[in-house]
């Protein structure tokens, strides 16, 4: 997924320039204090990646101004840069309603779905243990032994901010000689994480 937020990261940057060019030129019917703040954490979100403190920003020129299209937006696309996709896609859609003729907002939306699309439907149970099997091999010591080779592995659980798999795994030495089969089970989440455990299968 690194290289789909690359990608979005890039052309946001894009859409940001283009939208401050346009508000210097021609200015937004809001107050000043609003714009202040946009323009604060539209620092924060392009210029140091520091996403929070922009949303922080952002939610206070909605504060002050609640049809304050531009705000909606830049939060929305910095929603979209966490990979919070439920959030960016609903503040976007917030901007299209608020500014309906503005194609900048629409092609942002546009874009976040396609990414979010593309983020959802790529987790799936075989790519997971792959990289599960890459960080065993990675962090394996007498507690956590490397996972050898993963087993029968299957989707048991999928939402738009997570999937979980269960399974069996061939563990190396660390829990007994014999490179024990366990159950398995596989979890990720809406930021990437990746999280497992095994208990020893009784079978």
């Amino acid at each position: 997924m690194k290289f789909e937020t690359n990608l979005l990261h890039f052309v946001l940057m894009l859409i940001v320039a283009i939208s401050i060019i346009v508000l210097a030129a021609c200015g937004e019917d809001t107050s000043s204090a609003a714009e202040a703040h946009l323009k604060r954490g539209t620092t924060y979100a392009f210029l140091s990646d520091d996403y929070d403190k922009a949303i922080v920003e952002y939610n206070k020129a909605i504060d002050i101004d609640p049809k304050f299209a531009a705000a909606y937006h830049m939060r929305g696309m910095t929603h979209a840069l966490k990979q919070d996709y439920d959030k960016a896609i609903s503040d976007l859609n917030k901007a299209i309603e608020l500014d309906p003729n503005n194609t900048e907002y629409k092609t942002t939306l546009e874009m976040t779905k396609d990414v979010y699309s593309t983020h959802v439907s790529s987790w799936n149970c075989d790519r997971l243990s792959e990289e599960v099997t890459y960080l065993s091999r990675e962090k394996a010591d007498s507690f956590k032994p490397e996972i050898l080779k993963i087993y029968e592995i299957r989707e048991t659980f999928r939402s738009s901010s997570r999937v979980e798999c269960s399974g069996r795994a061939r563990l190396s030495s660390g829990i007994d000689s014999n490179f024990p089969l366990v159950a398995f089970h596989i979890e990720q989440d809406e930021d990437g994480d990746l999280f497992y455990g095994y208990e020893i299968d009784p079978y």
